[in-house]
């Protein structure tokens, strides 16, 4: 089957979520003989010739991203009826390389990541090859969460998007084959919203456990380490992190002096730059391998408290043997069970509690981590 793959970025290095997901994606439908044509933005012309993409992909279409910043985005969002990220990652020459390839070769399949990434199929009337929707996240709940947790120019701007993103799903859905969900939570939630005639399938984030194995951590000593690892310049990201290192970390310092905290991730802006002066916090940034990370720290953290989806570098350190302490909407859509494979905190006192509890006693954290390394081989594998 020949697949035309789009996605609004090259999906290498493995930086973000979204990333991972569709690099995992594609490589597993080539190892099943599907040949793989993606159509992805870049601020690259080429790609180099050691991207791993080159092995798994039969041929890579590149258009050239909009210039235009987060500020420029919001502001031309405020006067456009398309929603704020179809403006981030599309534009005149997505549209020209995606009907390129469409009037130019045959494909049996189109695969979208994204809901902003779909809006080229209103402009064909009648498309005859089946489209599958990977939404990633349902944009309907996230705009809602922003809605809820934002400050009144945010809601307001994130209502008026929300509408936006209704009204293109709404034309989306009767274009499309199927809609893929990372989790049975949201995939109920879609199957409201979605035409009955529109199949509605879970597909689960997943882990490569080849990459990510406990093997090594059992010989390594941990270290009285707390650890966050994400993508720094994600809003949801950025706020957990915030929260973690202002309200929870401090307490934690009290009952354990040698507490550390080290924050890594990719792109870290001023945000999280301006938490520095915090005792014992360290910002690493961007790493080549963040494995060395996971295997290291006492305690990984997820202190999210809004979003939708699952969080890929939970199921990453699950796979590691990294204790967890979680809030619940951190680790939302995993098949988890609090004090079996991680711990759930309900407020940030309870999370500081959780937090000093696996640092104190590491043979608690390392039955917690055999039960979810367990539970990644069993159902998270992206094979």
């Amino acid at each position: 089957m020949r697949i035309l793959m789009i996605s609004p970025q090259v999906p290498w290095p493995l930086y973000g979520g979204g990333s991972v997901r569709v690099f995992n994606v594609i490589k597993e439908l080539s190892k099943k003989g599907h040949k793989i044509i993606l159509a992805a933005g870049s601020k690259e012309k080429n790609i180099q010739s050691n991207n791993p993409l080159r092995q798994w992909c039969e041929e890579i279409h590149l258009y050239k991203l909009p210039s235009m910043g987060k500020l420029e985005s919001l502001i031309r969002s405020v006067f456009s009826f398309k929603p704020y990220p179809l403006l981030q990652f599309q534009n005149k020459e997505f549209y020209e390389t995606v009907y390129g390839l469409l009037r130019n070769e045959k494909f049996d399949l189109i695969w979208v990541n994204w809901l902003f990434m779909s809006s080229f199929l209103l402009n064909i009337p009648n498309i005859k090859i089946p489209v599958i929707l990977d939404q990633h996240e349902a944009d309907e709940l996230v705009w809602k969460r922003y809605i809820k947790n934002g400050n009144f120019a945010q809601k307001i701007f994130s209502f008026i998007n929300l509408k936006k993103i209704q009204l293109l799903q709404n034309k989306i859905f009767k274009k499309i084959s199927a809609l893929l969900c990372t989790s049975e939570k949201e995939a109920e939630f879609m199957k409201t919203k979605a035409p009955k005639n529109l199949k509605v399938w879970t597909v689960p984030n997943g882990v490569d456990l080849d990459f990510f194995t406990i093997s090594r951590v059992n010989r390594e000593e941990r270290k009285p380490a707390i650890l966050f690892l994400g993508s720094l310049c994600v809003k949801r990201n950025i706020e957990a992190v915030i929260w973690f290192a202002k309200k929870i970390f401090p307490i934690v310092k009290k009952t354990l002096p040698n507490a550390r905290f080290w924050i890594v991730g990719y792109k870290p802006g001023k945000e999280i730059l301006d938490l520095k002066g915090i005792s014992g916090l360290e910002i690493i940034g961007t790493v080549e391998d963040v494995k060395p990370y996971y295997q290291k720290t006492g305690v990984y953290v997820a202190p999210f408290r809004f979003g939708e989806g699952t969080r890929l570098k939970i199921l990453e350190a699950m796979a590691m043997g990294a204790p967890i302490v979680s809030t619940k909407e951190g680790c939302q859509g995993i098949e988890v069970a609090d004090g079996k494979h991680l711990l759930i905190a309900k407020d940030e006192n309870d999370f500081a509690e959780k937090t000093i509890e696996l640092l104190s006693y590491p043979e608690k954290g390392k039955s917690l981590a055999k039960a979810a390394r367990k539970l990644i081989e069993e159902k998270y594998s992206w094979e």
